[in-house]
């Protein structure tokens, strides 16, 4: 074999060895494979309310309350609760993040009612009571069947819908707010775009550039409300510790159209300090006024 002859010969095995590599990287990428970092994006808890947690919910004696059950898309039962505030007009859906279910939430519930709401909260696939398993499209169809429980089933009207993210929860309901109506948007504790949030918080995954993160639902909360949108409420702790005030910054700042930002000093992730809880609920109030 002649000389020139075993450098081509050496080069197409390199060429080889370099596809190889390419291909690999590509087939390892979240876009290709997500269910490769499911657990890296998911972490439902593994010990739930017990029955006095439950039995509290229904201990909101001024606000009639029951638990519900609807269907996802693949026939998963998603497990529900129904809070009608007495002379509401507007109602939250509450799309949750990752920590905690529904009997986890109670202290929640009360600081949302008294702003003036109803609440329609749930657990998506794989978290709490509901069945299946949490992956980026179930949380997505999963926030739509909520949406549609509350509008088909409860009868409520579009205008008096109001999509309330916090954490993850917050990538829901802004793909959501894309596919169905609303009176209005609140973004809690939010990251700003799923590549946003894993290069933080897992490096390794810088080596994909965000083309190869998936994009159908995208998670990229900057890149939705970019384009025209319902008014936003964006709101965050400063204490956050989990994602940082850093994120709610940037979803504000690339944010169209009428947009509030507030901040509460003391309080961390997806969660209200008792020093902030006054403040907490005359913001919500404040939103829910300029609401039509």
């Amino acid at each position: 074999m002649s000389k020139k002859l075993r450098g081509v010969v050496k080069g197409r095995r390199i060429a080889v060895v370099v596809l190889a590599i390419l291909a690999a990287w590509v087939i390892s990428s979240p876009r290709v494979l997500p269910g490769l970092y499911t657990s890296k994006l998911f972490h439902p808890d593994k010990e739930l309310g017990d029955s006095a947690q439950i039995a509290d919910l229904k201990s909101f004696k001024t606000v009639p309350n029951h638990e519900v059950w609807f269907s996802s898309q693949d026939g998963s039962q998603l497990h529900g609760w129904l809070f009608l505030k007495p002379g509401a007009t507007k109602i939250y859906i509450l799309f949750p993040g990752n920590a905690g279910d529904l009997p986890k939430r109670v202290d929640y519930f009360r600081l949302l009612l008294a702003s003036g709401a109803s609440v329609f909260a749930y657990e998506a696939r794989g978290f709490g009571l509901s069945k299946g398993q949490p992956t980026i499209k179930h949380i997505c169809e999963d926030g739509e069947n909520a949406y549609d429980y509350v509008s088909k089933t409860l009868g409520f009207a579009s205008q008096n819908i109001v999509l309330y993210g916090v954490s993850l929860g917050c990538t829901v309901a802004t793909h959501v707010s894309t596919v169905r109506s609303a009176a209005g948007l609140i973004l809690q504790s939010g990251f700003a775009s799923l590549p946003d949030i894993a290069y933080e918080k897992v490096p390794f995954l810088r080596i994909y550039p965000q083309i190869l993160f998936p994009h159908a639902p995208s998670l990229d909360n900057v890149a939705i409300v970019e384009q025209p949108h319902v008014p936003l409420l964006v709101m965050h702790g400063e204490a956050d510790k989990i994602i940082g005030i850093h994120h709610s910054l940037k979803i504000y700042d690339r944010a169209s159209g009428v947009k509030t930002f507030v901040k509460f000093p003391y309080s961390g992730h997806a969660s209200i300090d008792d020093r902030d809880r006054a403040a907490f609920v005359a913001t919500l109030q404040q939103f829910l006024q300029t609401l039509k």
